[in-house]
């Protein structure tokens, strides 16, 4: 805006500067002068000033460019001021993380010699196995997941697991557990756990299929729960069926896909008996 106001001010200058000009060029002071003469004069003397009103605005693009160029070197300094940023933020979370593995080699010089397996099986109310997702959470908040499931017969296992006390705790929040929900690991490895639900499991199956009736095959089930994922489920099959054994009472939504892009979804409550036939379609 100050180039603006600047030329502004000069257009009004020469414009005073016109009037008394023309009529100094207008009086009698100069009467030698032939009217032609002084109109010659006249003209040379507007080129001239049309000449420095141009070269005047010529500065003030020029300056204007300036300004331009400045405020883009200014955004750019800014994004890379933020680019920096993120990477600073990227940094300090890696270092957190490395002290955080210093602490724990401070505390444990050879963590491999104390690390251990834990084993076990799953089963139900009624006695009857099952498999689903499954943690164990030490009393500092560290989670140590499966590193091995047995779908079909309910056995799990944990490895590399330090000295320490430790709560088991179903993916699904709402999977009570009965008995053996902590265990002390000290010196060795725990196998031959049983961890019981206080309630019984059901089975939940049915068919995916796109809308034209063709079936979805070797997609990925899940069964979402509170904005849980639950456990481990097989795909389904060649003709788009599946089964999902050991299913507590709840309400869940069955997804088909990529858990996060599901191509379709169901919602699927258990009560008290198995829930089959269940049709999700995309």
């Amino acid at each position: 805006m100050k180039w603006k106001k600047r030329l502004v001010l000069i257009g009004g200058s020469l414009c005073v500067l016109l009037f008394f000009v023309t009529v100094a060029f207008a009086s009698n002071e100069n009467p030698q002068k032939g009217i032609a003469q002084r109109v010659s004069d006249l003209e040379v003397f507007f080129a001239d000033l049309k000449s420095k009103f141009t070269s005047q605005q010529h500065d003030i693009v020029s300056l204007n460019q300036k300004v331009e160029g400045q405020t883009t070197v200014v955004a750019e300094f800014k994004r890379q001021l933020t680019e920096q940023q993120g990477l600073f933020a990227d940094l300090k979370t890696q270092l957190n993380e490395l002290q955080i593995k210093v602490d724990q080699l401070v505390q444990n010089p050879n963590p491999s010699a104390n690390k251990h397996r834990v084993s076990g099986i799953m089963v139900d109310a009624n006695g009857k196995s099952f498999f689903s997702g499954l943690e164990l959470v030490s009393l500092s908040g560290m989670h140590y997941h499966l590193m091995e499931n047995g779908i079909d017969n309910g056995t799990f296992a944990f490895y590399d697991i330090p000295d320490g006390t430790y709560n088991i705790r179903f993916y699904y929040d709402s999977y009570p557990i009965d008995s053996l929900n902590q265990i002390v690991v000290a010196g060795s490895d725990l196998s031959g756990l049983t961890i019981k639900l206080a309630v019984p499991t059901f089975t939940v199956s049915g068919q995916a299929k796109h809308s034209n009736g063709s079936p979805m095959s070797n997609q990925m089930v899940t069964l979402k729960a509170q904005g849980n994922i639950g456990g481990y489920w097989p795909t389904t099959k060649g003709d788009g069926t599946f089964v999902l054994n050991g299913i507590a009472p709840g309400t869940y939504t069955l997804q088909i896909g990529d858990p996060n892009v599901p191509v379709a979804t169901v919602e699927v409550t258990v009560s008290d008996h198995d829930v089959l036939s269940v049709v999700a379609v995309g």
